[in-house]
């Protein structure tokens, strides 16, 4: 699976180890380790921003507005869901410790990584 040479991607992020992953119109994952793009197992049409802590997670915003993430550390560790978000979110970035999040009403908002979110 290689990246079609006009793919249109709608988020990026480099992870650990300089791994860079996109996210494509469709809501596709890719990951690119060296030269070569593959598609992530799984993830067909379901995400629509990413983001990497520097702890190596993984952090997605699905199709369905939800926060999920995963350890890139453990490559067969699931994707778990983050409950406490109180709102619908559309995109995320990090800054430092924070997450900062832009939910579905255009809020921006933003948590440290293990506290509460704030508006």
């Amino acid at each position: 699976n290689s990246l079609p040479d006009r793919v249109d991607l709608k988020d990026v992020a480099v992870g650990p180890s300089d791994v860079l992953y996109a996210i494509d119109r469709p809501g596709n994952l890719w990951a690119k380790l060296g030269t070569s793009w593959k598609r992530v197992k799984n993830t067909a049409g379901k995400y629509k921003s990413i983001a990497f802590y520097s702890s190596g997670e993984l952090l997605a915003i699905t199709t369905d507005n939800k926060l999920k993430q995963k350890s890139t550390a453990d490559v067969k560790s699931e994707w778990a869901e983050d409950i406490n978000v109180p709102f619908k979110l559309i995109s995320i970035s990090i800054q430092g410790n924070k997450i900062i999040g832009v939910t579905s009403s255009r809020e921006v908002v933003y948590k440290n990584h293990k506290h509460s979110w704030v508006r």
